[in-house]
Order: structure tokens, then C-alpha cells, then sequence
């Protein structure tokens, strides 16, 4: 996926187009990948995209008004993917001795409190009001925010270790 003209990734409001010839909306991306993402890594990169993509999927059916029992699981897989991704990045993050490793793990696991808290205020509900469904677009904006915040945090630091 090549990264697209968007100057903040998530895109605000009830978004969509006309399709050709119906009074229908169809849903579009609501979460893009920007190059300011990028840490240096590209194994690192490479997973962001992957949860960038799948949160977006996630907004999508969220827009498309999929049944509950999908947007559960979806949730699911985005943050059990989130969970993987920190254990991997945790491990980079060892390897090139970045100096606030701590720090950035304390914040892995404070996020990832965040993301089963959002996941089990979602399971206790069943997707049938606003604001059931109004949990799961929470979603993007957290992980943006992780991507910028914390994870460009290291970006420096990477690219002086791999010589770049």
C-alpha cells in the first residue's frame, strides 16, 4: 500500500462517497498510512502498515454497519496484532540498545491496558446503539497516537543504528 496524500491518518466524520447511479454511500478509508509513520524499520514499518490496514478495515465495517459479532472479532485480531507488534518492537528495541527502552515497554503495557479495557467495554455490549459502536472507532486515534508519540520516539535512534 503506498502511503496516501493524508495529513493525519484518521479522517474525522461519517466518511463515504455516492456510488454511481445510487442514493447509496460507500464507505471509504477511514485510517491511511502516511510516510511521517515511517521509524527506519522496515520490519517495524511493515506491521504498522499491517495494523494501519486492519484498523481501517475495522472503520469500514464499522461504516457499513457490519453485524456486531464481526466488529468483535476484528477489534480482537487488531489488538491481539498490537500485542505481537509490541513483543517484536520490544525486542528491536533491546537489540539496539535504545536508551528509554524501559520507559517505551512501560508504555506498551499501559496501551495494551487500554486495549483490552476498550475490548471488554465492547464484549459487554451487543452493537445494537451509537454508542456500543462508538468504542471500536476509538481504535484508530489510539493507535495513531501510539505510532506518533511513542513509536517515532526511537526513529533517531534506529536510523543512527542501522547506519542511515
Amino acid at each position: 500500500m503506498e502511503p496516501k496524500a493524508s495529513a493525519g491518518a484518521v479522517s474525522p466524520g461519517a466518511g463515504g462517497s455516492r456510488c454511481a447511479g445510487t442514493d447509496r454511500q460507500r464507505p471509504q478509508s477511514r485510517l491511511q498510512w502516511i510516510k511521517s509513520f515511517e521509524t527506519g524499520s522496515a520490519e517495524i514499518d511493515a506491521l504498522h502498515r499491517q495494523l494501519v490496514e486492519q484498523c481501517d478495515g475495522l472503520l469500514l465495517a464499522l461504516d457499513s454497519a457490519a453485524p456486531w459479532s464481526r466488529i468483535l472479532a476484528d477489534a480482537g485480531r487488531l489488538v491481539e496484532g498490537c500485542i505481537q507488534h509490541f513483543r517484536l518492537e520490544e525486542d528491536l528495541l533491546a537489540w539496539s540498545r535504545f536508551p528509554r527502552k524501559a520507559g517505551h515497554v512501560a508504555e506498551h503495557r499501559r496501551f495494551e491496558r487500554e486495549l483490552h479495557g476498550l475490548i471488554w467495554q465492547m464484549r459487554a455490549a451487543d452493537g445494537s446503539r451509537e454508542e456500543h459502536r462508538a468504542a471500536p472507532r476509538e481504535l484508530g486515534p489510539m493507535l495513531v497516537e501510539f505510532i506518533i508519540r511513542h513509536d517515532l520516539d526511537y526513529r533517531s535512534h534506529l536510523m543512527h543504528v542501522l547506519g542511515r
